[in-house]
């Protein structure tokens, strides 16, 4: 299936949408331009990939709806563009060909938290920080996690292939990540291993994620220092010496 850029949705397209999703498809000029943007801004040179705002806009509640929408899709030739907070600056949310921005924020449940194996699993929406809240309550908590966690969500950063908070000690998403669920055209996949570098940080393009696993760790008390120092010197020094005493330890599982 080719997918071309497009003025817009034909009417047959407009109904057969609001059939299936009812007000949970969104045709408005104002909600597909608000869409149809991140917290980034891009230089005019690199404005031009973008390709205008969405035909619509379409929020999902679960994987057998995104199923639906990517058969619909691919009947009709129109590209989807998967959404959550939009909280990076990159355009990796952004439509380039028009299409159908798809929204994730709604899959946000976390389905399991294993406190014995120090792992959760959860759906693509979920906001890190309201996760980190759920792990505290557990005696839980995150090994890393982006600086916009009180807004960002898990699949998004796995899409990003982002690195944060506590990446020193525990490395970024990938060192943290155990297995992905994505559904692609061809069905769901269970993805773990070696095959979880394909689909980090490709920004969506080879399937959506709709469910991500990570490792966790034990809770500890948070303990705030302030430190000064005469000049950059001696910051650096300071720096290296901690590197020295605690190293990276980017992926171990401790």
């Amino acid at each position: 299936m080719k997918f071309i850029r497009r003025k817009g949705l034909k009417p047959s397209e407009v109904s057969e949408l609001q059939g299936r999703f009812g007000e949970r498809a969104n045709f408005s000029v104002v909600e597909r331009y608000l869409y149809s943007r991140d917290m980034g801004e891009f230089p005019p040179l690199v404005s031009k990939l973008v390709g205008g705002p969405a035909h619509a806009v379409v929020q999902v509640q679960g994987e057998d709806e995104l199923a639906w929408l990517m058969d619909f899709s691919l009947r009709h030739g129109i590209p989807l563009v998967p959404r959550a907070a939009a909280t990076s600056g990159y355009g990796g949310s952004l439509p380039v060909r028009g299409g159908i921005i798809v929204d994730l924020t709604r899959l946000d449940r976390i389905l399991e938290v294993d406190e014995k194996e120090a792992r959760v699993r959860v759906e693509p929406g979920v906001i890190w920080w309201n996760l980190e809240k759920t792990l505290r309550s557990r005696g839980l908590a995150l090994r890393a996690y982006p600086s916009s966690a009180p807004s960002s969500t898990i699949g998004g950063w796995v899409a990003e292939g982002g690195s944060g908070i506590g990446a020193y000690g525990y490395g970024g998403i990938r060192d943290v990540l155990l297995g992905l669920r994505v559904l692609t055209p061809r069905g769901a996949l269970e993805v773990r291993g070696e095959d979880l570098d394909l689909y980090v940080g490709s920004e969506g393009i080879l399937g959506f994620i709709t469910e991500v696993e990570i490792s966790v760790r034990p809770s500890l008390p948070d303990s705030p220092w302030l430190f000064s120092f005469p000049g950059p010197g001696e910051v650096q020094g300071f720096i290296d010496d901690i590197t020295v005493i605690y190293p990276p330890q980017a992926g171990t599982q401790g």
